[in-house]
């Protein structure tokens, strides 16, 4: 019921309020011009425009501030008068309006460019008969802006300079990262989880392996037959070696014991190093 008496209120009272204060329900207040809108208020600020929901407000007391104020003032001087804009900027100055006494001075210096004191009030200084910006004044001295400092061409190209170095480091750096992380999401092209013969390697092309396992493995010396148990982990490329039946790996962790039939015994090797 509240909020409907207050959009019908609302809807019906859509001019600019003067000296309000605007009380919010989160305990917060905000001050200035407002503009009430059916579910919302407009509040003019010193720094801009802030709307606020209609929800939002707890309630509106009416107070002149000194944006009001300021309003009022601006009002009722002539806009061709040098000395009102200069004097209303020193009102406004005094209010802690910053913005308002700025633009009061310069308008007054736009009716009177040798106006001395609107000079004066923006921090201006007459050098060789000219009034002349801070920041003029910096550049006549042969002095040039880097990151809000005022410092010499020199220093100047030296701060570019290593600004320049710094930015080609960065992208060396991020494409070094980026390149690690394509690498490691390389997979192996192929995984072997199986065993090794008595007589050759089992695998047509190259593997790698990284999956531990254990085995028995039949195998023939001189008539005798028996089992020997081998265990093997293997963290490397492995290539067959087609002639003699023999298997070339580099080096891993892990123990292999196999058959080699062009020698005609067990080999075995544990560690790194070639195994075969």
């Amino acid at each position: 019921m509240k909020h409907a008496m207050m959009a019908m209120a609302l809807a019906l009272v859509a001019a600019p309020v003067f000296g309000d204060v605007v009380h919010l329900k989160n305990g917060g207040t905000l001050e200035g011009q407002v503009t009430l809108t059916e579910d919302s208020a407009i509040i003019r600020l010193p720094v801009g425009e802030v709307r606020v929901s209609s929800d939002a407000i707890e309630r509106i007391e009416k107070k002149e501030t000194p944006f009001d104020q300021y309003l009022k003032r601006a009002a009722a001087i002539r806009e061709d008068d040098p000395e009102a804009h200069y004097q209303l900027g020193l009102w406004a100055q005094g209010a802690g309006l910053k913005h308002q006494a700025a633009d009061e001075f310069g308008k007054a210096l736009a009716l009177k460019p040798d106006h001395e004191g609107a000079h004066q009030a923006l921090g201006h200084r007459k050098v060789n008969g000219q009034w002349l910006t801070p920041e003029d004044e910096m550049r006549a001295k042969g002095l040039v802006e880097r990151d809000g400092q005022w410092v010499t061409p020199e220093v100047a190209t030296k701060l570019d300079t290593l600004k320049a170095e710094l930015a080609l480091a960065r992208e060396k750096r991020l494409q070094a990262e980026a390149q690690l992380q394509r690498a490691q999401q390389v997979q192996p092209a192929y995984t072997y989880d199986g065993y090794y013969s008595s007589r050759s390697y089992v695998s047509s092309y190259p593997y790698y392996s990284t999956v531990p396992y254990t085995y028995v493995t039949p195998y023939s010396v001189y008539g005798y037959a028996g089992a020997w148990p081998s265990f093997y982990y293997s963290s490397s490329w492995c290539y067959p070696r087609s002639y003699g039946y023999r298997a070339s790996c580099w080096p891993s962790s892990g123990l292999w014991l196999g058959w080699s039939s062009c020698r005609g015994s067990w080999s075995g090797h544990h560690g790194g190093g070639h195994r075969r």
